[in-house]
């Protein structure tokens, strides 16, 4: 009957031998939420994501930039690796150490003498007495060696030190004076110090922002059709503000690798008392008012009445967060696209919960007298318990974006 067909159709042979080909099987393609591979988007090319693109996605939106985070002068290496993993949870914690060091200003010392620029930056140490003094978990990771605690949990300190009992070392204040810049210049020379701008976060800083440019761009489009505010690419903006907050601190506050001794007369005082200190790169002026007043305010109860002083400065926490809001309204309206109710709600609970965490602090603390220190250590493991349970909704929220992004597939424009 196909061939009768074939010689008294009108097509030609060739054509109708094609004709009597079987129909060939159409390729159906991955679909997400009822959408086609291209999700509607006719620009849109996407194949299957594989496990490797999940992890690219992650190193290069989340923790690269983590890694970009502020870290104080002498830091113990355990810190510095504490410090990436709460800006790997919580950005507004990496976020406040940039704004920190962009507040320090030390780079616009720097032309004023390096001590002065050292002391803006924290990276300058006096010693002081316990017994007036209470230091942070910083201040007393310098003396770490001395106490045996290991190079992980010990902070540099340049030069060969031993500290009496009694005493220990704690930072200057960031507005100090020293002999060496009173001196007339080329009387005395000036005391220089090892100092560098850390390229490489710098450059990383530059390259993870063009990265999260990149993400955002894309996600304004067809991600946020089908999956609105809770789209993995906007995941990416309070990572990616936190980059450019550190890139600015990197550059606004020069790196020094360890902390540099500067003498005082409790230094001299200490060291009638088998104290060594060596490699003093300065001599602090001391004025007799702003030394009463440095150690009342680090002294019991000190820390109290510096956190009221200095309570006005919360709401500058909350800042990135309401950035990265407004972003996310910018690009998507805050439309429900086809997201459940579940995905919205955990990531906008890792924005939430990383604010909250961020005007809690999780920086140094002045411990105001050693019954309150033994009571922390008491409280350590409430403390870690704590940080666990705020941590579920960004450990959740990494495990959305990675179901995401296996639904939605690998996209690229054509």
């Amino acid at each position: 009957m196909q061939v009768y067909n074939m010689i008294n159709s009108r097509h030609t042979p060739v054509e109708s031998i094609r004709a009597i080909r079987p129909a060939q099987p159409q390729f159906q393609p991955y679909e997400v939420f009822g959408n086609p591979l291209n999700h509607g988007d006719p620009n849109l090319q996407c194949v299957p994501t594989r496990w490797s693109d999940v992890i690219i996605f992650f190193l290069g939106n989340y923790i690269a930039h983590a890694a970009t985070v502020v870290q104080y002068p002498g830091s113990a290496p355990i810190v510095s690796i504490q410090n990436v993993f709460y800006a790997l949870l919580f950005p507004v914690t990496g976020t406040t150490r940039g704004l920190k060091s962009i507040a320090s200003c030390a780079v616009f010392y720097m032309h004023k003498s390096d001590l002065e620029c050292a002391a803006r930056a924290g990276a300058l140490v006096k010693v002081v007495k316990l017994s007036d003094y209470a230091r942070t978990d910083r201040e007393k990771a310098l003396m770490g060696r001395q106490d045996n605690r290991g190079w992980l949990r010990s902070g540099q300190v340049h030069g060969r030190i031993y500290v009496p009992r009694g005493y220990g070392l704690a930072l200057v204040p960031k507005n100090s004076k020293f002999i060496e810049d009173t001196s007339k210049k080329g009387t005395n020379p000036q005391t220089v110090l090892s100092v560098e701008y850390n390229a490489i976060k710098i450059l990383v800083a530059i390259g993870q922002l063009c990265f999260a440019i990149t993400t955002l761009y894309r996600a304004r489009g067809n991600q946020v059709d089908v999956y609105g505010y809770a789209a993995f690419g906007l995941t990416v903006t309070q990572y990616a503000l936190m980059s450019f907050i550190n890139l600015l601190g990197n550059l606004c506050c020069p790196q020094y690798s360890a902390v540099y001794l500067v003498k005082t007369h409790l230094m001299r005082e200490a060291q009638n008392y088998d104290g060594i200190f060596e490699g003093v790169v300065g001599t602090l002026v001391e004025d007799t008012q702003n030394y009463e007043r440095d150690t009342c305010e680090a002294s019991q109860g000190g820390a109290l009445r510096s956190m009221i002083k200095n309570s006005w400065r919360l709401p500058l926490v909350w800042v990135p967060t309401a950035i990265s809001i407004i972003i996310i309204w910018a690009l998507s309206r805050f439309r429900a696209g086809h997201s459940t109710v579940v995905q919205r709600a955990v990531l906008m609970a890792w924005l939430a919960v990383g604010s909250y965490v961020g005007a809690m602090g999780l920086e140094d603390r002045r411990h105001d007298s050693k019954e309150e220190e033994r009571k922390r250590r008491r409280h350590r493991p409430l403390r870690l318990a704590t940080i666990g349970i705020f941590a579920v909704p960004i450990i959740w929220g990494y495990i959305i974006v990675g179901q995401m992004l296996i639904h939605y597939g690998t996209c690229t424009v054509h």
